[in-house]
């Protein structure tokens, strides 16, 4: 079995990598119960980013738009946060409810080419866990507009 994931962007489906910092996460949290590992209020994150990738990168390294409403969307580690879990072809996915990225009060500052999750609402000091492969067209939200968004995860 392989863990794989991807995020699905409305109708799309964009497969991802799933990082260095990640790939220890899923192992910590699977076979050692470490639960220190995850911020202490359980979430993960979606986020938006401009960013070349590379497996070994962190959260330090991440470029996202700053303002006018953009914020990284919380996933709980609950079934409110990932409530569909099925059997799929050889394996089981699980997929995370839908939270939408809108832009309020004017234009995202820089164009989004990803989406990425980690362990922390703000800041550099989580974990990054996995980069989405780069979008066909880079998206600069404008204000008012939204892109719904989900992330499925998946043995196979």
């Amino acid at each position: 079995m392989k863990l794989k994931g991807e995020y699905h962007i409305g109708n799309i489906i964009v497969p991802n990598m799933i990082v260095d910092e990640g790939e220890e996460l899923f192992l910590r949290i699977l076979f050692q119960g470490d639960e220190t590992v995850p911020v202490t209020d359980g979430n993960y994150y979606l986020g938006l980013c401009n960013n070349a990738i590379d497996e070994a990168q962190t959260l330090a390294d991440v470029v996202e738009p700053k303002g006018n409403g953009y914020a990284r969307q919380a996933l709980s580690r609950s079934a409110a946060g990932f409530p569909s879990v099925v059997k799929s072809g050889n394996g089981f996915t699980i997929t995370s409810k839908i939270v939408n990225f809108r832009a309020d009060g004017g234009d995202f500052d820089i164009e989004v080419n990803r989406l990425f999750l980690c362990t922390s609402e703000t800041g550099t000091a989580g974990k990054l866990l996995s980069y989405s492969a780069a979008m066909f067209t880079p998206i600069k939200l404008k204000q008012g507009a939204s892109i719904p968004v989900s992330y499925v995860v998946y043995l196979q």
